[in-house]
Parts: structure tokens; sequence; C-alpha cells
């Protein structure tokens, strides 16, 4: 099939393709800015992004949206029977851009040779109305653009000279050194003036601290009351000491002391005793008694000495008043005269550092437009001067005429047509297989389902067991190995199941055509050889096939049973097998379906139970019909059946969920598979068949093993 449809395509992609004509302009990028006096720059990486720009803008939906405006075009094949022609242009048009060189080439390929040369003169002038041409415009709306910025900052330029002329003739001058040396004296000045502030502050303090302190002692000597005390010791001496008859008794008492002595040392050597004793003891009571009298005198004139001295204290104290009362008056209007000094020197000083500071930034300001007026008037004549040079963008040579092209390409074309033609039925198989994600290996299902694998079975050629050549060593040989890969399934059916009586295992599989029944019947052979007795029960009531397999009639039967109209130790029939029996499906009818769907069917499969240690059963596959979920709850395992290259991963994974929601225990999984060694696989024998039986019925056989 590959090959005539390689011819098919290729001659079609050949024959799809009419010669066609390319038409080219040619432009010319300069590789710097086409200056009069400035120079361009003219390196290699910006040269590159320039010419990437161009090549893009030509390729725009703006350039080719303004080339099909162009009037020439407007009985162009493009025009009249592209549904979208903008479209058309973009993919159509080529631009290209050679590496190291400043050329540009526009082309693009048509049937008609005069339409090709129409379709790129009409980009080449959009090109140039749309691009070349607005940068100009653009660099002309720029220009403009400085023109006016130009004038206001020259206006704002002028204002400010303006006000910085008329602030200096304010301030006298506008030397900011002289300014700042107007602005040291004022502050030295200020600081005397506050020095002398504070001076005359601290003593008007002084003084009406002062005044409070003769106001308090005013006030204590008003609430002072007046009480009897002793005379002071120094007053009474004063007093004594001039006092005339205080004085003459002392000085007779000095002469009498004298007199004394000098008695008492003549009348020593008598031993008498002297008279001038007597006398020192008179003139001393006399003494004391006018010290006393003197006390009396002056504790009778303290009262008034007291009121002279608080009058004289009272005269001092108004008198000091006074004069610090003056001295705070005067110190008031001191204090007032040169707070008003220091508030006019401060103001001058600070509106002299204002104005200093006005000055600085006016002249700062204007600086920095200088430089802003310069830099603008430098690029508005750099501006001036390039709107004069001619464009960055030439038309060296319009599309004239077209030349046929697209040969090499037909061919080519034709090529992979043939290719395609080859490719596309192997890739639609491989696709197709992908899609269909059947299992590939008996691993691979157990991976992809995380089931476990119980065993592998070979498929199994017909003429091996059913044909004349079955005694052949060949034929031998499938038989031997079907038959060991049986014990090894009969073995873990074996070891997964309890030893008692009544054990039942379903074997099952996903959709029909999968091996399903050659796997019963050939398991439950080898459980029968392994010394068992053995029940095999046919539970597919949609295409029943045991009473084919063992050529037993097929009613009564398993239906019967459910229905309750026979017993079913006595629809069981032997076969060739020792230790084997089966139970056909019997005549299913919609009651025995209703049955399945109900509590009557765990009596009725506890009855099969009694009939043999291990019952199996063939039961239908799980997504065609929902008889296996009713039934799979009531037995001890299911095992599944796939068929490699033929059972799809996800209806088995599909059919595990439905079984492990109806809580039943999934034991494994078997595979069919055919083997490598088999050269010419033509049809397969179904397995189950008896080996005495010499007619195999495969009309309605499930998938062969």
């Amino acid at each position: 099939m590959s090959i005539p449809l390689a011819a098919v395509f290729g001659t079609a992609a050949f024959l799809s393709q009419s010669p066609k004509y390319t038409s080219s302009a040619l432009l010319q990028l300069s590789s710097t800015d086409n200056s009069l006096v400035f120079d361009g720059d003219g390196e290699d990486s910006e040269f590159e992004l320039f010419q990437g720009t161009q090549r893009e803008l030509v390729k725009s939906r703006l350039v080719m949206t303004a080339a099909l405006r162009d009037p020439t075009l407007s009985d162009s094949r493009v025009v009249r029977e592209e549904e979208f022609p903008v479209e058309w242009m973009l993919e159509n048009i080529k631009v290209d851009t050679p590496k190291q060189t400043e050329i540009m080439t526009i082309s693009t390929s048509e049937i008609d040779p005069e339409e090709a040369i129409e379709l790129v003169n009409s980009v080449v002038d959009a090109f140039l109305v749309q691009v070349v041409n607005r940068e100009r415009s653009t660099r002309q709306a720029r220009l403009d653009s400085i023109e006016r910025v130009f004038d206001e900052k020259d206006a704002e330029l002028r204002r400010k000279r303006r006000d910085l002329k008329s602030l200096a003739e304010r301030l006298g001058t506008s030397d900011s050194e002289v300014l700042s040396i107007a602005q040291q004296f004022l502050m030295q000045e200020l600081g005397d003036v506050r020095s002398q502030l504070i001076s005359i502050q601290l003593r008007k303090w002084t003084a009406q601290a002062t005044l409070r302190s003769l106001d308090a002692m005013d006030l204590q000597t008003e609430h002072t009351t007046e009480k009897d005390e002793e005379v002071p010791l120094d007053e009474v001496q004063a007093a004594l000491l001039n006092d005339p008859i205080y004085v003459e008794l002392m000085r007779d008492r000095l002469n009498a002391f004298r007199l004394q002595s000098e008695a008492e040392s003549a009348m020593k050597e008598t031993g008498k005793t002297s008279t001038f004793h007597e006398l020192r003891g008179f003139v001393d009571s006399e003494l004391e008694s006018r010290k006393q009298q003197i006390q009396d005198e002056l504790k009778e004139l303290a009262p008034l000495r007291r009121s002279q001295q608080e009058f004289r204290t009272r005269q001092e104290r108004e008198q000091e008043r006074s004069r610090i009362a003056a001295e705070v008056e005067v110190l008031d209007q001191l204090e007032n005269q040169l707070q008003t000094q220091a508030d006019t020197l401060k103001k001058e000083f600070g509106s002299i550092g204002n104005q200093s500071v006005d000055i600085e930034m006016m002249r700062r300001e204007i600086s920095q437009l200088d430089e802003v007026l310069g830099v603008i008037a430098q690029q508005r004549e750099q501006l001036r001067v390039e709107l004069r040079s001619r464009p960055r963008v030439e038309v060296l040579q319009r599309a004239e005429e077209a030349e046929p092209s697209g040969s090499m390409k037909r061919v080519a074309l034709a090529g992979m047509g043939s290719l395609a033609g080859l490719i596309i039925p192997l890739g639609l198989c491989i696709g197709f297989d992908l899609l269909q994600n059947r299992v590939n290996s008996a691993a691979s299902l157990g991976q992809k389902t995380g089931i476990r694998l119980l065993s592998s079975i070979p498929l199994v050629p017909i003429r091996s067991i059913g044909g004349k050549n079955r005694r052949s060593k060949r034929s031998l040989f499938w038989q031997h190995r079907l038959s060991e890969s049986m014990k090894r399934l009969a073995s873990r059916i074996n070891n997964s199941l309890p030893s008692n009586r009544g054990q039942m295992l379903i074997v099952t599989s996903a959709n029909r055509n999968e091996g399903r029944t050659t796997v019963s019947t050939q398991l439950a052979t080898a459980l029968a050889k392994s010394g068992r007795n053995v029940l095999l029960v046919d539970a597919d009531f949609r295409k029943p096939a045991i009473h084919r397999v063992y050529g037993v009639p097929q009613s009564p039967g398993l239906s019967e049973v459910f229905r309750g109209e026979v017993e079913a130790h006595t629809v069981v029939h032997k076969t060739e097998q020792d230790r084997l029996q089966a139970l056909t499906v019997g005549a299913p009818c919609e009651t025995t379906l209703q049955i399945l769907a109900q509590d009557k069917l765990s009596s009725h499969l506890k009855e099969i139970r009694t009939l043999a240690d291990i019952v199996v059963v063939d039961g239908g596959p799980v997504l065609s019909a929902a008889d296996m979920e009713c039934v799979s709850p009531h037995v001890d395992g299911v095992v599944i059946v796939a068929r490699r290259d033929v059972s799809r991963v996800g209806d088995i994974q599909v059919a595990i969920d439905h079984l492990r929601m109806a809580e039943t225990h999934v034991c494994g999984a078997v595979v069919v598979e055919p083997l490598k060694s088999d050269a010419k696989p033509g049809k397969h024998a179904d397995l189950g068949t008896s080996p005495g039986r010499r007619h195999v019925d495969t009309s309605r056989r499930e998938a062969p093993a």
C-alpha cells in the first residue's frame, strides 16, 4: 500500500506546483548615518541592529497593508482571490539582507511575471512612504519640538537673570563673598549684644532676688513676738567697763589685793593674820552687787534698744529697696533696648543669609539653564544639518523584470510527497497501536496495572494438537510447553487457595476473544491431574462454549439450577479426564439473569461448592455485562486472562477496579502470548479441547492458545 500511495503523493505534489516567476528590487542600507557634518558611529553591532529593524519593518502589517492600497494592485490575483491578502503578502514577500553587505533584497514569486513586478514595487513604495519618509518626518517633528523647548528655556533664563539683577541692586552687591563678610560682622555684633543682654538679665535677676529677700525679712520682723531674754555677756562687760563706780571698785579691789599681799609677806615672819583679807571680801561683794545692778538696768532698757535697732534696720532696708528698685527699672530699660537691637541684628543677619542663598541658587539655576540651552542648541543645529542629508535607505534598482524559478522546488516537493506516502501508513499503524495501549508482554502487564502475574501460556498452532502431525516432534514440543505452563499455573492456584473442599475460582477477562475459555479448561484439566476433584462450570450466559469443548448437551445446566428446576448434582457431566466434571450453562433466560442480582445466588453457589474440591468457573467478560460483578463476591478468587497484542491495558485496569469495588479477591493474571519460534503462525487450536477429540469446532470459540 505504501508504494502506490508514495507514487500518488509524489505526482500530486509535482503537479500542484505551477511554474512561477521571481521579481526582485534592490535597496541600499548605509552602515552609518549619511550626515553632512557629523560622523556616524559605524559599529557592526549597531548596523546589524539597524539592518534587522529595517528587514522586520518591510515584513510588517503596516507596510503590507499600505502596499495593497496601491491602485496598480486593484486587479491583481492576490486582491481578487486571496481571502486574507495581508497574510498572503506576509508569507510570500521575501526580504533578504546578506551579511557583510549594505544590500537589502525584496522579492516574490508569482505565476504572472507582471503581477510579481507590481507586488514588489508596491511593497518598496509603501516601505519608503511608511518607514523611510516617516522617519524624516519624525526628525522634522523632533526639530520643531526642540525649537519650542529652546524658546521656553531661553525665556526662563532671561527672567532669572532679571531677578538676579534686581536682588543685587537691593542688596548693593551681588558678590557672595562681600555678603558673607557683612554677615560675619552682623554675627559678631549680634554676639556682643547678646552677651550684654545676658549680663543685664543676670543683674536684674540678682536685684529682684534681693528685693524678695528684703520683703521676707520685713515679714519675719513683723511676726516676731517680744519675750524676756538675757542681756548678752559682751553687752554687760561693755556697760561695766563704761561704769565709773564699777571701775573705781575694781581699782580699790586691786589696791586691797596688793596691800594684802604685802601685809601677808610682812606678817609671815610674825605669824599674825592680815586685816586686808576682810577688806578684799567687802570690795568683791560691792563689785558683784554693782554688776547685778547694771544687768538689771540693761534688761529694763532692752525693749527700747530693740525698737531703736529695728527702726534703724527698717530704714536701712527701705533705702536698700529704693536703690534696688531704681536699679531694676534701669536694667529693664537696658534689657528692652538690647533685645530690640538683637532682634534687629538677627533679622538683618537672616535677610542677608537668605538673600545670599537666593543669589547662589539663582546663579546655579542660570548656569544649569546655560548648559541645557547649549545641549539643546547643539541638537537643534545637528537636526537642521541632518534634514539636509540624503536618507540612510535608498532604492538602487526597482523591480523591472521577472525570472522563472521553482523547478527544483517542484522536484523536491515531489520527492517529499513520495517519502510521505511511504511513511504515513507505517506511522498510522504505529500510532494506532500506541493509542490502543495493548499488552506487549507479561512483564509489562504487571508493571502497568500492578497485578500479580501468575503465568504465561503459549499460543499453540492448531496443527500441533488437532492436525495430522500432532505426534510430530514439533507438535509434541508445543504440547509439552503448554502442559508445563498449565502445571505452574495449577500449582500457584493450589498454593493460593485453602486446601479444604469447596473452593471456587472464576476465570474471566476484560473483553471477549482473549483466551478465557482456553485457560479455564486447561486449568481445570491440570488441577484434576494434580489429584483434586474439579468441577468446571460454564457461567457465560451470553456466549457459552464448555458444552462444545466437551461435546455434552448445553441444557439442562447452571441456569436451571439457579431457577430451582433441577438439583446441581443431577446435571453434572463426566469428561474423559479423571476427577474432572463439567456443568454447562443450560438455557439462559431473563429469570436467570434476575437471580444473579438476588440473595438466592449465594445458596445456589454453596450447593455447587459441595460437588468438588475446586470449582473452576468459566465466567463472562467483566466489561461486556454485569454478570461477573454479581457472581464474583461469592467466590474465593478471580484470575484475569489477557492476550498479548489483543488485550488493552486500560480495559484490564477498569475490569480489575470493577472486581475490587465488588470486594472480590483478584489472585492474579494469566497472559496468552505467541512463541517467537513459531515461524508460520496460522490458525490456532483451542487447547481446551479434550485430547481424545479429533474434530474441533472453532466457530464460536474464545481466543485460542
